[in-house]
């Protein structure tokens, strides 16, 4: 960790399957109390953000809920075009 500061990248999104709020926000200008559309989640998320929880599941998303539900989309993208090549060849 250089300069006391660490960069913790994850995944947020798969296909259509979208963990990020709706609306658009900066904590530090909006009521917290006012907050819409997940964004006092996703704000407490980020607070907790950690390589640690990061690297937890293969999606490498820090939530396990939409960590799943990304993987199921993989998986069905997977499939999907597994089926599209073998159509191909025929």
């Amino acid at each position: 960790m250089a300069h006391g500061v660490e960069i913790v990248a994850f995944v947020s999104s798969v296909g259509e399957v979208d963990m990020r709020p709706i609306e658009p926000f900066s904590p530090t200008s909006m009521d917290k109390d006012k907050w819409i559309n997940g964004q006092k989640e996703w704000w407490n998320l980020l607070s907790k953000v950690t390589r640690e929880v990061v690297d937890s599941n293969e999606v490498r998303c820090p939530s396990p809920e939409w960590a799943e539900k990304m993987k199921n989309v993989n998986i069905i993208l997977i499939t999907l075009l597994y089926l599209l090549f073998l159509i191909i060849q025929f």
